[in-house]
């Protein structure tokens, strides 16, 4: 089979919206990913405020072997450092 279909830099990927105990909740399709161009330095999604990406949703260029999970969950701290900051500096 040809590989994934990366998402664009603009994130063009088609999420899909679903509720779970009453909470919206957003997925990606298992086989898109996201370049790094389409997020900002906390991992928010450029066009999709409020969204931030870890983990495998991530393109990976890179030979990272056994440190892929690793690598998931640096960028999951990341991730959620900026999520920290975001809500920081967001009026409510």
């Amino acid at each position: 089979p040809p590989p994934p279909t990366p998402c664009l830099p603009t994130c063009a990927c088609t999420p899909t919206s679903y509720s779970c105990r009453g909470q919206n909740l957003t997925a990606f399709p298992a086989d898109m990913f996201l370049g790094w161009p389409a997020l900002d330095t906390g991992l928010q999604l450029r066009t999709r405020p409020g969204t931030w990406a870890a983990g495998e949703m991530l393109d990976w260029e890179a030979p990272t072997g056994g440190y892929l999970l690793q690598a998931c969950f640096s960028t999951g701290v990341a991730a959620a450092k900026g999520m920290t900051d975001w809500l920081n500096r967001s009026a409510f």
